[in-house]
């Protein structure tokens, strides 16, 4: 029994080890159970926290609540103070060293939470960091005495954040928890309850699956569960989760019920979400004091990264993505981690998304997107699966591998310029398609055996092009692609391999994409044209590895090749070129036996330039740059899939 202890029942502080808790009680504390892991190692998956035979009790009969007459100034009170009521004052917390003696020796209350609100916290869901608070795991203090000192005043109290995210994945498993006397007026006018977030751990949570609960009546329905905006201590240093403010170690939190017990639901893999983030829920999700409980609405964790870069090492701001579900058009939103100003840490590029199984997302970027993706969606179960649609800006090509190995050829179902297709949620892991009309790239990732230890992960290299759509008056049956691409091959002397069809529709089939009316017997065409890989100079050594410890990522900026987009607006001002003295329709002509109708555009990547119909005389010069379509354009495609906008 872990008990009446004025800051944390159970706490660690830079632990660094999968834990379990066995057979433990803790009550009347100011904070239950805070546990804290020290993980510099991002690619980390393994680690777990298990807590079994675990009860967790707030204000029991042991505690008292005083009155104001009871307790002294410092406490909110106007009396001397009571030597038993003293022993009930919950909060009692070593605070950030300085000139305030109370703060240095735990006179006060410095935990993280707001004393002007809370009274108690049974749970802190566990929080982990990518640098360490003590000098023996600090790599710039080699000897320190005792080493259990903190490096720095400003990494106190003991259970704040230090440092940005650490371990990609982590998971906690409860099983047989008792939870007893919550409640949101637990003395005075402040509040306890049972599970929370810690208000400081804003880069993310992980999630939390729960087992046989048991909620004792003394157990209030308003003291259960606190997912809502929290300030915190005013003394954090962070306060992102507060109102007004962007964390996701808020709004993708979510709790798993596997049996229905922590929600009182019945119904197996049910999930908890904030209070503040309808958007990853149901319509059919209640409404309850700080949470909603989702009956048989199971949620996974999707992780985004671009691998290798740190926020500060691109000189760019991705900013914030939104995920938007096709099904009901609920959408959420993704800001990624922060560093730290207490000691210095770089955040990597990566954004965590609570997603639903067998749906449908848009996953839209608001800035031009990184060369490349890494993608993981933690779930074992093989009948899981869920469709992402990556909204570019810009035509790519996208070259997909699964655990670093290529996929199959007939995994871009896309692929079949005479057949394509979008991927369905039936599709093997892996399956997909870039649609080059609505510039969507389309992916499905499917739950496997070794997910949550990082079994197919994906990655993704966007290729940039130059990307030409034209309409030619043949029927798309007889429409001869092998000569098309040696003809244009010939006209920009380039190698044949470099120019990929993308898509030959019939009028039908652009018709029922939304496209524009085509004449009988009209095919519409799409081809792209790849970076010549030859161009490109050896890169440049990668920068030394930052020191173990030493924060949340290393690796070079692995962003797209200067030499390869430079050559690609060459290639497309050849392009325009031709097709302003109609060189360009003669070889086409000559290739596919039938007259070119009209070219649409020719954009190449980070560079567009859109031409009207052609019409004698050619124009003299190139027009201005059109302007990249919406990021709420719909995903219907060209390819296939039903209508519908969003995302």
């Amino acid at each position: 029994m872990y008990h009446q202890n004025s800051h944390m029942g159970i706490t660690t502080v830079d632990q660094s080890s999968s834990m379990r808790l066995d057979s433990v009680a803790v009550a009347d504390n100011h904070i239950g159970i805070s546990l804290n892991f020290h993980i510099p190692e991002f690619d980390t998956m393994d680690h777990r926290v298990m807590y079994h035979n675990v009860t967790v009790i707030g204000s029991s009969a042991a505690s008292v609540c005083p009155s104001p007459s009871q307790l002294t100034p410092t406490d909110g009170g106007v009396g001397g103070g009571n030597p038993k009521v003293q022993a009930s004052i919950e909060c009692r917390a070593v605070g950030q060293f300085g000139g305030d003696v109370a703060k240095t020796v735990g006179g006060s209350c410095n935990s993280v939470l707001d004393p002007a609100v809370y009274r108690r916290a049974g749970v802190f869901a566990h929080e982990i960091n990518a640098l360490a608070k003590l000098c023996e795991g600090s790599p710039k203090l080699q000897v320190c005495r005792p080493p259990n000192k903190p490096v720095k005043e400003c990494v106190m109290p003991w259970e704040h954040r230090i440092g940005t995210g650490g371990a990609r994945y982590s998971e906690a498993r409860w099983s047989k928890v008792t939870f007893a006397h919550w409640a949101q007026d637990d003395c005075n006018g402040l509040a306890s309850v049972a599970f929370t977030i810690n208000p400081t751990s804003i880069d993310n949570n992980y999630p939390n699956r729960f087992t046989d609960v048991v909620w004792a009546n003394t157990a209030a329905a308003d003291g259960r569960v606190g997912l809502g905006y929290t300030r915190g201590h005013p003394d954090n240093r962070v306060s992102d989760c507060a109102a007004g403010g962007d964390c996701d170690g808020l709004n993708q939190m979510f709790l798993v019920d596997t049996d229905g017990s922590f929600t009182a639901t019945g119904a197996a893999d049910s999930s908890v979400i904030p209070i503040v983030s309808p958007g990853i829920g149901e319509s059919s999700c209640e409404g309850r004091p700080g949470h909603y409980a989702c009956a048989g609405t199971g949620l996974r964790l999707l992780r985004w990264e671009a691998p290798g870069i740190l926020n500060t090492q691109t000189g760019r701001v991705l900013g914030r993505f939104k995920m938007w579900r096709r099904s009901d058009r609920r959408a959420a939103w993704s800001r990624g981690s922060y560093g730290d100003g207490c000691l210095p840490d770089d955040a990597e590029q990566q954004r965590s998304f609570a997603l639903k199984p067998l749906e449908a997302y848009n996953l839209t970027f608001f800035t031009s997107p990184p060369a490349n993706h890494r993608l993981n969606f933690f779930s074992e179960d093989d009948s899981e699966s869920v469709r992402l649609a990556l909204f570019l800006a810009q035509p790519f090509r996208l070259e997909v591998s699964v655990d670093g190995t290529p996929v199959p050829d007939n995994y871009d179902v896309g692929g079949d310029a005479y057949a394509p297709r979008l991927p369905r949620l039936t599709d093997p892991h892996g399956v997909h398609a870039f649609d080059p009309h609505e510039r969507r790239f389309y992916i499905i990732l499917r739950g496997r055996t070794g997910a949550l230890t990082g079994a197919g992960e994906v990655t993704l290299k966007l290729l940039p092009v130059v990307q030409l759509s034209l309409s030619v008056a043949v029927p798309a049956e007889e429409f001869d692609g092998p000569s098309l691409i040696t003809n244009v091959a010939t006209l920009l002397a380039i190698d044949p391999s470099r120019i990929k069809i993308v898509s030959v529709q019939t009028r039908d089939q652009v018709a029922a994409s939304g496209g524009r009316r085509l004449q009988d017997s009209t095919s519409a065409v799409t081809f792209q044209i790849l970076p010549d890989t030859t161009a490109s100079p050896p890169s440049p050594p990668a920068p030394p590895a930052p020191p173990p410890g030493g924060g949340g990522g290393s690796g070079s900026d692995d962003d797209f090749d200067a030499t390869q987009l430079a050559e690609l607006q060459v290639v497309a001002a050849t392009v325009a070129a031709s097709i302003a003295d109609n060189t360009f329709q003669a070889k086409v002509s000559e290739a596919v036996g039938g007259s070119v109708l009209e070219v649409d555009d020719v954009v190449a990547s980070d560079v567009d330039a859109s031409f009207p119909p052609l019409a004698p005389p050619p124009p003299p010069s190139l027009p201005p740059p059109s302007v990249p379509p919406s990021p709420d354009v719909g995903d219907s495609g060209s390819n296939g899939g039903g209508g519908g906008g969003g995302g």
